[in-house]
């Protein structure tokens, strides 16, 4: 049986929970990358790069390397003025990733939302079971 990939958000009383799952830590890293992003912009079609980038991103734990790797994401919007589409985690281990996107100038999403403050460490949620790898985190906005 296919194990499922996805995320989705919950509303929380001034920020946003976003959760994630994967059959395995890279989709599941995958997935909240995504979610995260598309929280305040949406990519059109005509906007795509032909480019992409690296990041790779190392934490003591899983649960804070979760935490980077979002922080990371948002990095890139702020200093460097893209938002990076088309994100995919290439390799995952609990304390490390390495992942590549698409970076489109800010100037040519749409936006739908405020880009977050930061990525919370209260509450953050990393768990493994038979169906893969889930997370829960809270997106400070």
């Amino acid at each position: 049986m296919q194990r499922s990939s996805g995320h989705r958000t919950r509303p929380h009383t001034a920020d946003t929970i976003l959760e994630a799952w994967g059959p395995d830590l890279a989709a599941c890293l995958t997935e909240v990358g995504r979610g995260l992003v598309e929280g305040f912009a949406r990519v059109p079609a005509i906007a795509a790069s032909t480019e992409w980038r690296s990041i790779e991103v190392t934490a003591p734990d899983v649960e804070r390397l979760v935490a980077t790797w979002l922080n990371e994401l948002l990095f890139t919007v702020d200093v460097a003025g893209v938002v990076p589409a088309h994100i995919e985690v290439i390799s995952a281990e609990p304390t490390a990733c390495r992942a590549r996107y698409e970076p489109v100038p800010v100037a040519d999403v749409n936006q739908v939302g405020s880009v977050p403050k930061s990525v919370s460490l209260s509450g953050l949620e990393v768990s493994e079971d038979a169906d893969g790898f889930r997370c829960r985190v809270l997106i400070d906005v």
